[in-house]
């Protein structure tokens, strides 16, 4: 028995698709985005890269994803309190 969840309105594809953006404005971290399982996520301006598998799929905003970064680094107990 597989012990996978398949979710049918996102398949899953065998090669991915680089996509960047460039926020400029507030407003921008309201855009709309889709995190599958096997994304992987990399800020150059705060030294962050996620790998495939770090958050799951979600479908959020970039603030979203961001605060959902920052919750889970500041909850890990072995980090330091640089926040």
């Amino acid at each position: 028995m597989c012990r996978f969840l398949q979710d049918k309105r996102f398949p899953h594809k065998p090669q991915g698709k680089r996509i960047e953006l460039k926020i400029t404005d507030p407003k921008d971290l309201a855009r709309d985005v889709i995190k599958s399982d096997s994304c992987r996520i990399i800020v150059p301006e705060l030294a962050l890269e996620l790998y495939s598998g770090t958050l799951g799929s979600r479908f959020t905003t970039i603030e979203g994803l961001l605060e959902l970064v920052f919750f889970f680094l500041k909850s890990f107990p072995f980090s330091k309190k640089y926040y």
